[in-house]
């Protein structure tokens, strides 16, 4: 129906929520429901498109990771957890994984994949095109990437964790 309906007061911005919406519409309207898109890969789009980062999802995702919480992406791929707490992580999932796509490849290469991916309808044929890997592969290579990008260097050396042990030192 191509409708949105946004509800005001429910604590993300507006215009945020109404991008994050709208891109859900178009994607839907570039498969023309050929295609059923991993669910990672539409709420990550998503939540990149509308500038959905921050410091709490950064923190969700380093957590995630430490506490070693990180869902499957093929679970992610189908639906995601209907408990609150395990859904943030997925949402964050989706976003980092967007994220390390265009960081370790390339823009580019992220746009050949997705042009490919609705012009044949065919994730995996995609993927291989656009980073010479399968899923596996890829997903491998972004689970050494989250354990090291999200460990407990970057954690003790962010700007909250150093002002909190420099208060502690000179208290």
């Amino acid at each position: 129906k191509n409708l949105i309906v946004l509800l005001l007061n429910r604590g993300a911005g507006l215009d945020k929520t109404f991008l994050h919406e709208t891109h859900h519409m178009l994607l839907g309207q570039a498969f023309k429901g050929g295609e059923r898109v991993p669910r990672w890969l539409d709420e990550g789009l998503a939540m990149s498109w509308a500038d959905e980062w921050s410091l709490s999802r950064l923190n969700t995702m380093t957590m995630a990771v430490l506490s070693g919480k990180l869902l499957p992406m093929d679970e992610l791929a189908v639906h995601f957890p209907s408990d609150l707490r395990a859904a943030e992580i997925a949402y964050c999932q989706s976003f980092y994984f967007i994220a390390f796509l265009k960081s370790e490849f390339g823009d580019e290469s992220f746009k050949r994949f997705f042009l490919e991916y609705i012009k044949h309808e065919d994730f995996t044929g995609a993927l291989r095109l656009a980073y010479k890997m399968d899923w596996s592969e890829l997903e491998k290579l972004w689970l050494k990437h989250t354990t090291l990008r999200f460990s407990w260097i970057p954690l003790i050396t962010s700007t909250p964790f150093c002002l909190t042990s420099a208060v502690a030192l000179v208290v």
